[in-house]
């Protein structure tokens, strides 16, 4: 999965702005992955990688998407790679008020391919209208408080180190929920503010070298 941003949508932004909007958009592919259970090796930040790549998520090898034929698991596994492939775009769009179709670049057209063939037995309404049922469903995970608070937090490390694995992923994750849930020291509680970000972010740096 790679991101190429709308040309249009970049032409007001400055450098940081793109490079915020595109880690977030690759921190909302991996935010996505690791709630589902789908795992990845790696979201990478790459700008310089070709023409109009900016940043990619790079998937675990596993069976080939194939037509739906009726296996449960199996429309369970298309229906989260939907969403997962989704999740890039809705994190873009939370941060630039932009078009899923503006913010997806080469997602969508995957979102198509597997969508047709999860509902392959539909007609194109019932394409369409399944898809946009995904499309909610996807916001919704990404949207909520602490699983945007979660995109977020992941989107910084990629900005500073360009490349997050699931293993680290998982851990900013898991920080990112137990400080949003009250779950610190009492060293932490007595600390003022700076303190406290400045530990952090330290802390975020030990992790990923381990």
């Amino acid at each position: 999965m790679a991101l190429m941003p709308n040309m249009m949508q970049t032409l007001s932004m400055d450098q940081n702005q793109i490079n915020h909007m595109v880690a977030l958009h690759e921190a909302g592919h991996a935010v996505a992955s690791y709630l589902l259970g789908r795992p990845f090796d790696e979201i990478a930040l790459h700008p310089q990688d070709g023409p109009g790549v900016w940043g990619s998520v790079s998937v675990t090898a596993g069976g080939d998407i194939s037509p739906d034929d009726g296996d449960w698991s199996e429309r369970d596994r298309l229906e989260k790679t939907i969403v997962i492939l989704l999740a890039g775009p809705a994190a873009e769009c939370r941060y630039t008020g932009a078009s899923p179709w503006a913010a997806g670049g080469s997602d969508l057209e995957h979102v198509v391919g597997i969508a047709c063939r999860r509902f392959s037995w539909g007609t194109e309404a019932t394409l369409r209208q399944r898809v946009e049922h995904l499309w909610h469903r996807t916001k919704d995970l990404i949207y909520d408080e602490e699983n945007w608070d979660c995109v977020q937090r992941v989107a910084e490390v990629l900005k500073a180190f360009k490349k997050i694995d699931w293993n680290l992923c998982g851990r900013l994750i898991q920080e990112r929920q137990k400080l949003r849930r009250g779950k610190v020291t009492e060293v932490i509680k007595i600390m003022n503010n700076s303190d406290y970000q400045r530990i952090e972010t330290e802390l975020s740096l030990l992790l990923l070298w381990k």
